[in-house]
């Protein structure tokens, strides 16, 4: 713990915490989020999701309109067409979406499997910025596995359980904030797969499992963290705590308590 005087600031301070998020193909974590959200009263008054934006024109909206929620689609493959000859056209594709971003005035950013490092959009959009990966810790070291095929590669790396942990960017640095609790692999269910399209159904299986089980709670458990102001940093260090206590760590939910980051590496 930190003497009296180390007061971390916390990253939002105020209700409710404004979330746009950003998607690809379709919504995944943030599936989860809406369907979690609006079934509690006390949540949805402090975690307000304010827009959708994903980067591909045949984006699945249809969530996010049956929610009332806004989403636009700001079509990445179209707009790289038509500034090939730019210098640098994805970051002025970042830029185009950054500005439509602003309009929206969200305090921080849901990056559901969006295809960009967090650390680049967090310095483009200049808005905090939590993604999601497979994460396992195994020694002294934070193991990550990052994007829409963490699954498959934790799979392929002969992973035996799957954990997702929430990474939040702020001011240059990506930190974990949260890690869930851990999902088992069907082993014996793996070791008879003997086809291509078995193995593609296995992944695809606990895919699912991995974003209602792992992923999702861990999410949601980030922005009730941060809604609460329980989520600080002091000299680019992430803590959790309040303004008494103030632990230099992440959310573990097997424990449901903080664990210091002493000892870890990433």
């Amino acid at each position: 713990m930190l003497d009296w005087f180390f007061k971390p600031k916390p990253i939002i301070s105020r209700q409710p915490v404004k979330v746009a998020i950003l998607f690809s193909e379709r919504p995944y974590v943030s599936h989860y989020l809406l369907s979690e959200i609006e079934s509690d009263s006390n949540v949805s008054d402090a975690i307000k999701i304010v827009a959708a934006i994903s980067n591909i024109a045949s984006a699945s909206k249809g969530l996010f309109k049956m929610k009332r929620i806004e989403c636009k689609i700001l079509d990445e493959k179209t707009f790289m067409k038509k500034h090939a000859s730019a210098q640098n056209p994805r970051e002025k594709y970042f830029e185009w979406l950054a500005s439509i971003l602003s309009t929206l005035s969200p305090n921080i950013v849901v990056s559901d499997f969006f295809p960009a490092d967090s650390i680049a959009l967090e310095k483009i959009l200049k808005v905090p910025v939590l993604d999601v990966a497979w994460a396992s810790i195994e020694g002294s070291r934070i193991v990550t596995l990052f994007g829409r095929n963490c699954v498959r590669d934790a799979i392929l790396a002969s992973k035996r359980e799957l954990q997702a942990g929430i990474f939040l960017t702020f001011n240059g640095t990506k930190n974990l904030l949260v890690l869930s609790k851990p999902l088992q692999l069907d082993l014996k269910r793996l070791s008879e797969i003997s086809t291509s399209d078995e193995f593609e159904k296995y992944v695809n299986m606990f895919f699912e499992k991995f974003i209602w089980i792992c992923a999702g709670p861990a999410m949601l458990m980030a922005l009730k963290l941060i809604a609460s102001a329980s989520v600080a940093f002091k000299e680019n260090k992430l803590y959790i705590g309040n303004d008494k206590q103030w632990l230099h760590g992440f959310y573990n939910m097997l424990t449901e308590h903080a664990q210091s980051y002493l000892g870890l590496t990433s």
